[in-house]
């Protein structure tokens, strides 16, 4: 017998993931789960979404969609709406996207991370005494422009986006 806690919440998800590789099903069932939690969401238009197109043998991918699924509702796409909203009113809007994950281990090189945090502060100290970064690069953000600047350990890249198709998907649950 399944008995579940309040202070169990999460756990199931996380002991699938780490107890070797999920399937499809797996995550299926994890996303089921995660839109309970998201009562506007249709359960299975996520799933299909997220999982239509993937291989059931595709672990990595498998994983990395649920992952996915999970941050695009609950940060990124609000971000977005959000940019969205703010440049629509005639506000200058600055949007970066930080996906940087440093290496687990503490041999590892770290001038290359301590390169990109310093150029993250120049940044933000420019953009909080100006009003405007200090990178020239940095395009503006707009619902018909969706670029923003990603900052990454060997320099900055203007992408569009993050997440388009995703955040298109999720826009009629939010009411954008």
């Amino acid at each position: 017998m399944l008995m579940v806690s309040p202070l169990t919440r999460g756990l199931f998800a996380r002991a699938i993931f780490q107890s070797g590789s999920p399937t499809n099903l797996d995550a299926k069932t994890i996303m089921n789960l995660n839109c309970k939690d998201w009562p506007s969401l249709d359960a299975d238009a996520v799933v299909d979404h997220y999982l239509g197109n993937v291989d059931e043998d595709d672990y990595d991918l498998v994983r990395y969609q649920v992952v996915t699924a999970s941050g695009d509702y609950a940060r990124v796409c609000p971000s977005v709406y959000l940019a969205e909203s703010v440049a629509k009113k005639g506000n200058r809007v600055y949007f970066y996207y930080f996906d940087h994950i440093p290496s687990p281990t503490p041999w590892a090189p770290w001038m290359e991370n301590y390169s990109l945090v310093s150029e993250m502060i120049n940044v933000w100290t420019t953009f909080a005494k100006s009003g405007s970064p200090s990178l020239k690069s940095w395009p503006l953000y707009s619902k018909q422009q969706h670029r923003y600047l990603r900052f990454k350990t060997d320099g900055e890249t203007t992408e569009i986006g993050p997440h388009l198709d995703n955040c298109n998907f999720f826009r009629p649950f939010f009411g954008f």
